[in-house]
């Protein structure tokens, strides 16, 4: 089933009973995702504001006053299930691509993550600019253009708007650039600051053991070669709501990369949810797929 079809089932099952609150904290808080050059982007932060990092289960925090937000940041080959239950209670997900490098596979997992943890914000920063105008001066602009337009058609491509997330560049180019919000990393935290998150929760959920989901399993390319099958049996952990489990799988039919449909999956401990939920598979710390809780039936 193509994408786009794919996500207009996702956006009806996982809507399903779900308000919309307020963040309860003064700043919002910025989670850094993507390429691994995120964690150099917080040292330099937290060096130019003369601050402390500071990590608060497992999750690297930095208060940038000069700012007015939160910024967080697991180490680069943390797992992804901590990379969700980070995001679950992050305010925008700010996405840093090393322009020098382009985008890179995490790229593509982490807005996955971002997606099923619903935050309610979405921003690029690409980094290295000044570098990437000293080493290809006659094509950077070109370079940067195509990064941008990459991560806006990943993130549409997942039912994300992609034309809405805003575009930081971390130093000033020498021609004017259409469409950049701001340039340097300072800049773009304060521009962040200005956004008034409102987060998608679900009430009432309960602990659930048993379910039928609306599943996809990723592609050879969206998974990055990780792509597996799934038969009956099996095992894979489900991530839902920040809590995981061990997960068998119920159903009588085989799954195979790119499959879109209904799965049954029991669980080792119960999972918080509930009805249109959405959630992850993951095998080997990849994600291999994401779906939402179509019928709880424990």
């Amino acid at each position: 089933m193509p994408v786009l079809e794919r996500s207009l089932l996702f956006t009806a099952a996982t809507l399903l009973c779900l308000v919309i609150v307020p963040a309860v904290h003064a700043g919002p808080t910025v989670a850094l995702v993507g390429d691994d050059y995120r964690r150099v982007v917080m040292d330099e932060v937290a060096a130019r504001e003369r601050s402390q990092i500071r990590r608060r289960d497992g999750v690297y925090e930095l208060a940038v006053e000069s700012a007015g937000v939160t910024l967080r940041s697991l180490t680069p080959g943390d797992d992804v299930t901590a990379m969700a239950d980070m995001l679950q209670s992050t305010d925008i997900a700010l996405i840093v691509v090393n322009s020098t490098v382009g985008p890179t596979p995490a790229i593509r997992e982490h807005i996955l993550i971002a997606r099923q943890a619903r935050v309610p914000v979405l921003a690029m920063l690409l980094t290295n600019v000044a570098e990437l105008y000293v080493s290809a001066p006659e094509e950077a602009s070109e370079l940067l253009a195509i990064e941008v337009q990459e991560i806006r058609e990943l993130l549409s491509a997942y039912d994300l708007d992609g034309n809405a997330a805003g575009v930081y560049f971390d130093a000033e180019t020498p021609e004017t650039v259409a469409g950049v919000s701001q340039f340097g990393s300072r800049e773009a935290l304060r521009a962040l600051a200005k956004f008034s998150p409102r987060r998608v929760r679900a009430p009432d959920m309960g602990p659930v053991s048993e379910f039928w989901g609306a599943v996809y399993l990723l592609t050879e390319l969206e998974a990055n070669g990780n792509a597996i099958s799934l038969a009956p049996k099996d095992t894979i952990t489900v991530w839902s709501e920040g809590t995981q489990s061990m997960a068998t799988l119920s159903s009588l039919s085989q799954y195979n990369p790119g499959d879109y449909r209904e799965m049954s999956l029991s669980l080792k401990t119960p999972v918080s949810a509930m009805q249109g939920s959405r959630i992850l598979l993951v095998r080997d710390d990849r994600v291999i797929g994401l779906g939402a809780i179509t019928e709880i039936t424990n």
